[in-house]
């Protein structure tokens, strides 16, 4: 992405490390850990059992179409989000 979705993905990092806790990893752009899905989101704290506990988006449009259904789909897959706008 452009320079400004790559700075709030570094500063979207640095927040789920934070968050993460102990026996858990936080990866960037990689692929989802959840059957059901194939999406590679900015950022995911990875919970010790292997699998996506939480997903971090960087978006330029929060109310787009593509957006409000990857949030869908999070929400189907029962993984807790956040989204953040760009600036």
């Amino acid at each position: 992405g452009k320079s400004d979705h790559q700075n709030k993905v570094q500063e979207l990092s640095n927040k789920a490390n934070s968050e993460a806790q102990a026996g858990e990893r936080v990866e960037v752009e990689k692929k989802i850990k959840v059957e059901g899905s194939n999406r590679h989101p900015d950022v995911q704290i990875i919970g010790t059992d292997g699998k996506t506990r939480k997903i971090y988006e960087a978006e330029r449009h929060p109310g787009s179409k593509r957006n409000r259904l990857r949030e869908e789909e999070y929400k189907r897959l029962n993984i807790e989000f956040e989204t953040y706008p760009l600036q």
